[in-house]
């Protein structure tokens, strides 16, 4: 965020130079006292994007990260500006709200991270359970087993409903959503199938249920995720890049 712009003297464009320059001191105090939070915040990015963010302290020093980017915007914007410096406060307010925006976005990213493996990993073990309860079992015992696996994807799938999604990973989290949906519709109509001892039905279900079984969230789904997570980032450069082009314009136009 580092605001600089030049003053140099003469004449009544001295005075205008004077109101701008107090303006970017009083702004660059406010940045530098919320620095390191910034700079934590910009680690955190960085980490993302390589797929190494997730942990709990990094889920804290976001959440720290994001207050303090609210609060010095806030601050910022109790600072009334030189008209010539308006547009400059305009670009830096616009700036910081697109940080608080992404650090919120970032910190769901990693909390949905460390949160989503403890939803989902049961059902590893549920799978487990339920081909080693299919292999030599009667009707009755293959029915329960997969009563009881449509169980476990229902608390997979409340478990997912709890979860803070943030919007990039909405698309991939939806799609995950649907397939466990899917999956237990199928577990449930099996257990139907196989009390009622409809060899047909259950022959034909057992086929869609095995590949529904199988599906997971896709690679080109989890690099969608990444690409739209960079694209914000890009977002949020750019305009970190007009904030200071129109400190240069600034700059020029008191020279």
């Amino acid at each position: 965020m580092g605001v600089c712009v030049a003053a140099c003297g003469g004449g009544s464009g001295a005075d205008a130079r004077g109101r701008v320059a107090d303006y970017v001191h009083r702004a660059n105090a406010i940045e530098r006292q919320y620095g390191s939070q910034f700079k934590a915040a910009n680690t955190a990015y960085v980490a993302f994007a390589k797929g190494k963010l997730g942990s709990r302290a990094a889920v804290v020093r976001l959440t720290a990260a994001q207050h303090a980017i609210v609060e010095a915007r806030r601050r910022l914007a109790g600072i009334q500006p030189p008209s010539q410096a308006a547009m400059l406060r305009t670009r830096l307010l616009r700036y910081l709200d697109m940080n608080a925006a992404f650090a919120r976005q970032t910190t769901w990213l990693a909390r949905y991270q460390r949160r989503s493996p403890a939803v989902l990993g049961p059902l590893n073990a549920a799978n487990a359970r339920l081909r080693t309860r299919l292999q030599n079992a009667t009707t009755a015992e293959q029915a329960a087993a997969m009563g009881d696996f449509a169980a476990a994807l229902g608390r997979a799938l409340r478990g997912m409903g709890a979860l803070t999604v943030p919007a990039i990973l909405r698309p991939a989290h939806e799609a995950q959503v649907r397939r466990l949906q899917r999956t237990r519709s199928l577990a449930l109509r099996l257990r139907s199938a196989l009390l009622a001892q409809d060899a047909q039905d259950v022959a034909h279900l057992l086929l869609r249920f095995r590949s529904s079984a199988a599906s997971t969230t896709s690679r080109a789904e989890s690099v969608r995720a990444i690409d739209a997570y960079n694209r914000r980032f890009h977002k949020l450069t750019r305009a970190y890049a007009d904030v200071r082009r129109e400190q240069v314009r600034l700059d020029r136009s008191l020279g």
